[in-house]
């Protein structure tokens, strides 16, 4: 919930409430570190490519300023790990106490010694044959997630760094006024192909690679639930049953059309079976403390 109003409070430009809810994130789950990436965008990385847009000059006092303030919140949103840290330092690493392995490493995390000795999370620890019903599981959640958030990234991403790269005028212009349409958030003809959806794109894509490669994987089926993105790439994958329903109406269409108008209707209706599935059978797992709970 708290990471839910910090983003909503992002796109309210209310930095500062954005910045409490993602530190109360945080007190809760480490990975809330991750959620200073909006206060970023919308301070720097926003302010910048508009003012790229508008031709003006990027770096002023007052860019500075503002990369100063999302410094400063960014400290505030990660500030609660790091006092989990201290706290743990003092009552396990004192003089009068025995002391754990963890305390005379260069830096002392309990968290990196709890998750390695006690969950066995590392890079690809995870990826053993008897994971493999868990990554199953998962796999669902994991390719709707990397699919969207890459595809948008690369999309979006291709117009903002085809900028100044072409010596064609006319094509230059064209590059320009995509890049506008982006950042006036200008309603396209594709889903989730948006200045204002890019961020979560990227979170989401983060988020999604750690828990794949490591992390207990299938506690993606939980934390994707906290992801607006999540709801809008499976609204995406509907959305692309119902247009080619409509599309196909029109006929005169080729073999090449059909099979791929066919494949959205295919994709869209085998996540509703998938949902209402693992959505039925999750109350099971969950009540009895299995993954992925």
């Amino acid at each position: 919930m708290s990471s839910f109003k910090g983003m909503l409070a992002c796109a309210r430009k209310q930095w500062l409430k954005a910045s409490i809810c993602f530190a109360v994130a945080t007190a809760f789950r480490s990975n809330g570190f991750l959620l200073c990436g909006f206060i970023i965008w919308g301070l720097v990385v926003d302010i910048s490519v508009r003012k790229t847009d508008a031709g003006q000059q990027v770096i002023t006092k007052e860019s500075i300023i503002k990369m100063a303030y999302a410094v400063a919140l960014s400290l505030l949103v990660i500030a609660p790990f790091f006092a989990h840290q201290a706290r743990a330092y003092m009552l396990f690493c004192s003089p009068d106490q025995l002391g754990r392995p963890w305390c005379n490493n260069g830096i002392p995390s309990i968290y990196s010694f709890v998750q390695k000795e006690y969950w066995g999370v590392g890079f690809l620890k995870y990826w053993t044959s008897a994971q493999i019903p868990n990554f199953l599981m998962a796999g669902p959640v994991l390719v709707l997630l990397l699919h969207s958030s890459s595809t948008e990234i690369m999309q979006v991403g291709k117009v903002i760094l085809s900028m100044g790269k072409t010596a064609d005028g006319a094509k230059a212009r064209t590059l320009q006024s995509n890049l506008k349409s982006l950042v006036d958030n200008k309603r396209t003809e594709k889903p989730l192909t948006s200045w204002n959806t890019l961020p979560h794109a990227i979170h989401a894509l983060a988020l999604t690679l750690i828990l794949l490669f490591a992390s207990h994987t299938q506690i993606i089926l939980r934390l994707s639930s906290s992801l607006p993105y999540t709801y809008w790439s499976i609204a995406r994958l509907l959305h692309g049953g119902v247009q080619t329903r409509r599309v196909a109406q029109d006929g005169g269409l080729s073999l090449k059309e059909r099979l791929r108008l066919s494949d959205g209707r295919f994709w869209g209706r085998l996540w509703v079976i998938y949902a209402v599935i693992w959505y039925m059978s999750s109350l099971v797992l969950w009540a009895s403390f299995l993954p992925p709970a």
